[in-house]
């Protein structure tokens, strides 16, 4: 990324507003407060330990999310561990040598959480353990364009080449006997033929013994939704996914998920991600600090810090948005302002099908006057926009910026309704 100078006519912070993060035990902001006219870090280390963070690059995945595909800087990237990851990780390791497992996994969580990288960590920490991982991880992109999946299938190829030269077909296929390897069945086959290899090396991958074997599937409610319109090819996926012999399952849903749609509950265990901890968001913010500091950009002060943390919700994705805002827009406001119009762009199309039920009335009207509903649809509940709030027994937003999506796109699609009545009338 190429460093950026602030411009001449940028106003100069005061001493006493030019703050950094310093992380206490608890996770607690304390303001670091700078000698010098530009913002310098804490005293003590900036990265407390390396267990705090996990690094990936380009050549260890099958592909990324296009949220996530921009993070990347030279080919890396470096994101938060999170605290709810750990048991996770722990129980992978101890599966590693067994050869039944009892349930499938499936992550779930209200929208920006992070479960995309959650489901990521995941991958990368079992694939250096040695597990053979195949992630798929944009099926609808698959679905509508069969060149995605050949390129996820070839990228799978190389990075688990030792492992797949290693093991030996089980049945005839075309042209490969027995004597040839996973690697040379992924070596050698065309974009018309992706689905039917796909779904032949799925089968062989049922019957390893000789690795664990983990499949990711991100934005799997998606991937179910064809399979119980009895989509031929999603349900022949499916029955491999739940035969293997040594292996497991993992999925990640996407917004506006529907869990109606797992018919066999009792095949998953449903882990529900949650917002970032006081010390995650830190991490987060310390690592923007440097980032921040090496392109001389004003740092946040701890009036702002405060603002992003409650306009937020502590969600990651929000909060990686409106930092990369903020990278261009060197002003705070600006930066919430472009948060918002990027993510009415991205949520609009989801929203306003929300929007044409007849039950989206009283929710929009009670959103938008600041109060709040207690009996929603299970189309809003299961959208990933709202929350139930135990202690008033309402639903409410995710965050601030969730509930200024809604109303954008509420009063947008108000004043798409007005034109539209204008122009029949116009037409009568």
């Amino acid at each position: 990324m190429s460093k950026k100078t602030v411009p001449n006519n940028t106003k100069k912070r005061k001493l006493d507003e030019q703050t950094t993060l310093n992380l206490s035990k608890q996770g607690q902001l304390l303001p670091f407060t700078t000698t010098t006219t530009e913002n310098t870090p804490p005293q003590e280390c900036i990265f407390p330990n390396n267990d705090s963070y996990f690094h990936l690059s380009h050549n260890e995945v099958e592909g990324v999310a296009n949220e996530l595909n921009n993070q990347f800087k030279y080919g890396k990237l470096r994101l938060v561990t999170r605290e709810q990851i750990i048991p996770l990780l722990k129980e992978m390791d101890s599966l590693k040598e067994k050869f039944e497992f009892k349930k499938h996994k499936v992550i779930t969580g209200i929208v920006g959480v992070g479960k995309t990288v959650f489901l990521l960590h995941t991958i990368i920490h079992c694939r250096r353990s040695g597990w053979l991982v195949l992630y798929l991880y944009n099926y609808s992109s698959f679905y509508w364009d069969e060149s995605c999946l050949e390129r996820v299938l070839r990228r799978h190829k190389e990075i688990n080449k030792e492992i797949l030269s290693s093991l030996k077909l089980n049945t005839e296929f075309k042209n490969l006997t027995t004597d040839n390897t996973l690697y040379d069945l992924l070596n050698n086959f065309s974009e018309k033929e992706v689905k039917e290899i796909l779904i032949f090396y799925l089968n062989q991958l049922k019957c390893v013994k000789d690795y664990p074997v983990l499949i990711a599937v991100d934005k799997f409610n998606e991937f179910i939704t064809l399979a119980n319109e009895n989509q031929s090819f999603e349900n022949q996926i499916l029955n491999c996914l739940s035969n293997l012999k040594r292996g497991l399952f993992i999925g990640a849903t996407s917004s506006f998920s529907q869990l109606s749609y797992f018919k066999d509950f009792d095949k998953f265990d449903f882990f529900e991600m949650k917002e970032f901890t006081k010390k995650e968001f830190n991490l987060t913010l310390q690592m923007k600090f440097q980032l921040f500091k090496e392109n001389k950009i004003p740092f946040f002060t701890q009036s702002q810090l405060k603002e992003l943390s409650e306009w937020s919700g502590h969600l990651p994705f929000l909060i990686n948005l409106f930092c990369k805002c903020y990278f261009y827009a060197q002003d705070f406001e600006i930066a919430k302002f472009k948060c918002i119009v990027l993510l009415t762009d991205y949520f609009y199309k989801p929203i306003l099908y929300l929007l044409t039920k007849k039950e989206s009335i009283p929710i929009i009207a009670l959103i938008s006057n600041d109060e709040f509903c207690k009996e929603i649809s299970e189309s809003w509940k299961n959208c990933g926009l709202l929350k139930w709030n135990e202690k008033r027994k309402v639903y409410i937003p995710v965050c601030p910026c969730v509930k200024s999506i809604i109303v954008t796109c509420f009063q947008f699609h108000k004043l798409q309704f007005v034109k539209f009545l204008s122009l029949t009338s116009r037409i009568q």
